[in-house]
């Protein structure tokens, strides 16, 4: 998968999950070291992508479109 779009469904989860006090979904996920300073995809954040694709065939909450 192209770095942008993994960088893009992370921040659409990150969005998702909802703003944590007040922070945008870009400060979300680089606080979750989703992605890194400079905008780049961390492991953590393959890790988040990878977990969410799992689910992607199951009955849940995170199933979606991220």
């Amino acid at each position: 998968m192209p770095l942008q779009e993994l960088r893009n469904r992370i921040i659409g989860f990150a969005a998702h999950m909802g703003r944590i006090g007040h922070q945008s979904p870009e400060a979300v996920a680089r606080g979750r070291n989703w992605i890194g300073a400079n905008g780049d995809v961390t492991e953590d954040g393959r890790a988040l992508i990878a977990a969410l694709d799992d689910q992607q065939e199951t009955r849940s909450v995170f199933r979606g479109n991220f």
